[in-house]
């Protein structure tokens, strides 16, 4: 009885580490694509009061033509990093890996206003890791942050809106933080 005991025990561990292996950004250590999906659509629905915030490397494009990808790569880590750190603490806060060089983080249960200070957070701690960047106009890696805040939205609405947020962050200069209220009129890359 003690062995078949053993072998489900480590069945169970196993199947736990190839969960988190299939919800893991590799490159990262975030949340991947899927998982964030998955809980976006578990957060959204009538009456969930949630934030999120979309966040994209300024200028990344330009940084690993000039770097490499190798830096590039290493780039992205740092800034996963610094997103671990900042959200870890928050309860129920899911930071992923959005796709290249975007990210995104759920912040169930946090208000616009909330959503605001944590995101401007976000631009200062990338802001302070003072990754040289060459080629943007800053100098040192730098975000944008686009944030939407809904009560019982979709998820492609408040996504919608994040990234809505995120293009007048943009529009806005870079290296700043936008809600999707302050984007009318200012979509540009």
């Amino acid at each position: 009885m003690s062995a078949h005991r053993e072998r489900e025990e480590r069945l169970r561990e196993l199947n736990e580490r190839l969960s988190a292996l299939a919800s893991t950004d590799s490159l990262t250590g975030l949340t991947n694509r899927r998982a964030f999906d998955n809980a976006l659509a578990k957060a959204t629905g009538p009456g969930r009061r949630l934030s999120l915030l979309m966040i994209d490397v300024d200028r990344f494009k330009a940084y690993n033509d000039g770097y490499g990808h190798l830096e590039g790569d290493e780039c992205l880590r740092q800034v996963a990093e610094r997103l671990a750190e900042a959200f870890g603490l928050v309860y129920g806060a899911v930071a992923a890996r959005y796709g290249g060089e975007e990210f995104t983080v759920l912040l169930p249960s946090v208000d616009l206003d909330e959503a605001r200070s944590l995101a401007l957070m976000t631009c200062n701690s990338v802001r302070a890791l003072s990754i040289p960047h060459a080629f943007s106009e800053k100098g040192v890696v730098t975000v944008s942050v686009g944030i939407a805040a809904t009560t019982g939205g979709s998820p492609r609405e408040i996504l919608r809106a994040a990234d809505a947020g995120l293009y007048a962050a943009k529009a806005a200069g870079r290296g700043c933080v936008r809600a999707a209220s302050e984007a009318e009129g200012q979509r540009q890359a």
